[in-house]
């Protein structure tokens, strides 16, 4: 029987070998041991066989899964509106109460400061008390 899964550390005959956790690929010229401990999984398989895989599976992604969203999306259509909706509604109330949160723990520590609203003076005055204009005549 042939098996297409192997273990790291593992006794096996000559071929190539895939870790497709690490993505590397292992080519053993003759019998030998596969590097890794056992947790590691290799799987036998010629480069060939890698590709027309990859390519079965990019068609079912571009040809199939499209076909089926839309077919999904046509036949729910007013359950999913209504689900966006009252999920806008519960992100953007957690997004303001987060902010009040916030800004309210910013508040009562300390952090913030309130701006002041003073007008800034323009220019130099002297204000003179009627005992100081006495003095002068």
């Amino acid at each position: 029987m042939v098996r297409l899964r192997h273990r790291g550390a593992e006794a096996v005959d000559a071929g190539t070998f895939w870790n497709f956790e690490t993505g590397n690929k292992v080519k053993l010229a003759q019998r030998g041991l596969l590097p890794g401990d056992p947790s590691q999984s290799y799987y036998k398989a010629p480069p060939l066989l890698i590709l027309s895989v990859a390519a079965a599976v990019a068609h079912l992604l571009i040809y199939v899964l499209p076909k089926f969203l839309v077919q999904f999306y046509a036949a729910h259509t007013d359950t999913l509106v209504a689900t966006y909706v009252v999920l806008d509604f519960l992100f953007i109330g957690a997004l303001v109460i987060g902010i009040m949160v916030a800004g309210a723990g910013d508040i009562l520590s300390g952090t913030v400061k309130w701006p002041s609203f003073r007008l800034p003076e323009l220019a130099p005055s002297m204000v003179r008390t009627d005992d100081e204009d006495r003095g002068n005549n």
